[in-house]
């Protein structure tokens, strides 16, 4: 099969299940958002937003207040 960097990518894909405690360089971080808008949503009808929280304790807190509004 010929280099094609999107079926790579398809082929080769893995579900990462563990996480390293070591913080993501904020330019990754921009490029995987920059990367998120160009992701179909619905028709392309959906405002899209991300929220980036690189405190530990500020994410638990806002998942704390998340599954009190969700009801879980």
């Amino acid at each position: 099969m010929g280099s094609n960097a999107v079926l790579d990518a398809i082929y080769t894909r893995r579900s990462v299940r563990t996480y390293l405690n070591k913080p993501v360089a904020k330019d990754i971080v921009r490029e995987v958002i920059k990367s998120g808008f160009h992701a179909p949503n619905g028709l392309n009808l959906q405002k899209l937003r991300f929220v980036v929280v690189m405190n530990r304790q500020r994410m638990h807190t806002f998942l704390k207040e998340i599954r009190y509004c969700i009801g879980t």
